[in-house]
């Protein structure tokens, strides 16, 4: 089995959530806007660990998952064979014709 997933961060994600401020005052947070700071990773996952994995820094799209999957087709087996079975979440960019035809 073959587990496949897409994660992504920002500077955002260090941004706390709560804020302390003396009693009866409000907490107010300034925060600066930031564009082109994300960083993606897409990862494949076995029970024995990471087989495969690339970080980049454009949001994943149908594009790049099929570059993703046509990269990864070297570590797949047959099917019946270890590794021949992949699961992926439903995302909408995870399910295309190129995809089926290459996974075939």
């Amino acid at each position: 089995m073959i587990f496949i997933d897409e994660s992504g961060c920002d500077r955002s994600l260090a941004t706390l959530g709560r804020g302390y401020a003396p009693k009866g005052v409000t907490p107010v947070q300034i925060k600066r806007f930031h564009r082109g700071k994300r960083v993606q990773m897409l990862a494949t996952y076995t029970i024995d660990g990471v087989i495969y994995s690339e970080v980049y820094k454009e949001n994943t799209d149908t594009q790049a998952f099929d570059d993703f999957i046509k990269r990864l087709l070297p570590f797949y087996g047959r099917y019946l064979d270890p590794r021949s079975v992949i699961f992926i979440d439903n995302a909408s960019f995870h399910f295309s014709l190129k995809i089926d035809e290459m996974l075939a």
